[in-house]
C-alpha cells in the first residue's frame, strides 16, 4: 500500500529535526576538526615521559593480563575476542600502543594512531563505554603500582601520574572522536536511505 503523503512529510520533517538537533554531529572532535584544544602536553609532561615509560614497561603487561582475563569473562567482549590467540594479539597491540604513546610527542601521527584504534573498535562493535571501562582498569592498576612503590617520592610520583592520566585522556579523546565520526556516518546513511524511501 502507498504511504500517505502527510505521513511522508511528517517523517521527513522528523528526520530533518533529528539531523539538526540530536547531537549526532557533536562529539570529542574539536582538535580533529581544527578547533582550538583546551589543553595539551607541556614540556614538563614530555620531560616526565621516560619515567612514565619505565613503569609502563614494568607494570602494563600485568595490567593487561587482568584486563583480558575480565574480557574473557564478559558477555559482550568475550564474543568480540573469543579465543586466547585473539586476546593475546589484542593485548600485544595495546602494549605496543602504550609504549609508543610515551616514547615521543603526541603529534598528528600519534593522534592518527589513536583514531585508527577508535575506528577499529567502532567497526568490530566495541562500545565506547566498554573501551573506557578497559582503559580505566589499566589506569587503576598502573596508579596502584606506582603509589605502592618503596621509597616513594610523593612529588615525583604526582608528576608521573598526572602525566600518565593526562596523556591517557588525550589518547582516549582521539579514539572517541573516531567513534563519533563512525556513528555520524552510519546514522547519516540511515537518514539518507529512509529519506529516499519516503520521498
Amino acid at each position: 500500500a502507498a504511504i500517505p503523503r502527510c505521513r511522508v512529510a511528517k517523517v521527513s520533517r522528523g528526520l530533518q529535526v533529528l539531523r539538526q538537533n540530536s547531537g549526532w554531529n557533536m562529539g570529542l572532535q574539536n582538535s580533529a576538526s581544527g578547533g582550538e584544544a583546551l589543553t595539551a602536553l607541556s614540556d614538563k609532561n614530555y620531560r616526565t615521559f621516560p619515567r612514565v615509560r619505565q613503569f609502563v614497561d614494568r607494570h602494563a603487561g600485568k595490567a593487561l593480563e587482568r584486563l583480558y582475563a575480565r574480557i574473557a569473562e564478559h558477555g559482550v567482549t568475550s564474543r568480540l575476542l573469543p579465543t586466547p590467540q585473539a586476546r593475546k594479539g589484542a593485548a600485544d597491540a595495546q602494549l605496543r600502543h602504550w609504549r609508543e604513546l610515551f616514547s615521543g610527542p603526541l603529534d598528528a601521527a600519534a593522534r592518527q594512531r589513536s583514531e585508527k584504534i577508535g575506528e577499529t573498535h567502532a567497526r568490530v562493535g566495541l562500545s565506547p563505554s566498554l573501551y573506557i571501562g578497559g582503559y580505566a582498569m589499566v589506569l587503576e592498576y598502573l596508579i596502584e603500582q606506582r603509589l605502592s612503590a618503596p621509597l616513594l617520592n610523593g612529588r615525583a610520583a604526582g608528576t608521573e601520574l598526572a602525566t600518565l592520566v593526562k596523556t591517557a585522556l588525550l589518547d582516549m579523546d582521539a579514539a572517541l572522536s573516531a567513534y563519533s565520526a563512525a556513528e555520524t556516518q552510519a546514522r547519516e546513511k540511515v537518514i539518507t536511505v529512509v529519506g529516499a524511501a519516503l520521498s
